[in-house]
């Protein structure tokens, strides 16, 4: 049997169902209703090391895709963070921006997201935009029926 970390083996369908039932942004991760994954990047490698699939392709993404201002990876990006938690929530491809639950057909989409996740307001630093805007975009994982 495969090893699984303790975080995916925690991690289900229904549990991500019933995130989004709470909270649904359209496009958007979440604010609140998100599954919280890894406690850092370095637990996140470890898992993948030991052989968790889905660390592994976290992982795997990270390394592989690239920021598209500095073209390195988005790993590199990442290990800037000051604070590197793995969140992850279940969306859906075809709602536009801010459309609600009802709107779903199906979810498709499973988002992750490392690093801080705050909104910010209207009254924003100027500081504190060039903090959300340095972030880390979300992760988006197609899910496709490979039956058919």
């Amino acid at each position: 049997m495969a090893f699984e970390c303790p975080y995916c083996a925690n991690l289900s369908i229904e549990l991500l169902v019933d995130l989004a039932k709470t909270e649904l942004s359209g496009l958007f991760f979440p604010q609140k209703a998100f599954y919280r994954h890894q406690p850092s990047l370095g637990a996140l490698e470890e898992a993948a090391t030991k052989g968790c699939s889905l660390c592994s392709l976290v992982v795997e993404y990270l390394k592989s895709s690239r920021d598209h201002v500095n073209q390195w990876p988005y790993y590199t990006d990442a290990t800037q963070l000051p604070s590197t938690d793995v969140k992850i929530a279940l969306n859906s491809s075809h709602i536009r921006i801010n459309e609600q639950l009802e709107k779903v057909q199906v979810f498709d989409t499973l988002m992750v997201h490392i690093g801080p996740w705050e909104d910010i307001g209207e009254e924003a630093t100027e500081e504190e935009l060039d903090a959300f805007y340095a972030r880390l975009p979300t992760l988006e994982f197609n899910i496709v029926n490979l039956l058919g």
